[in-house]
């Protein structure tokens, strides 16, 4: 499974899990699966903890958070 499908699943098994998706480079047609398949979030994999604690924290509180290059 590659990463949008593990969002996917995760969904379709936990509706009212929050999933943050992450990736080193992301085209925009990753972007897009991720948030089709329901994640709440994207981070870069190279992001500083305090951009990580950001998009937890954000996203626990319900908003989307897609951190970007």
């Amino acid at each position: 499974m590659n990463e949008i499908s593990v969002v996917g699943s995760v969904r379709k098994n936990l509706p009212k899990a929050k999933v943050i998706g992450m990736g080193f480079v992301p085209t925009q047609s990753d972007i897009v699966g991720f948030v089709e398949a329901g994640a709440s979030g994207f981070i870069l994999k190279d992001a500083t903890i305090k951009e990580f604690i950001a998009t937890v924290r954000s996203v626990a509180q319900g908003r989307r958070y897609y951190r970007l290059p």
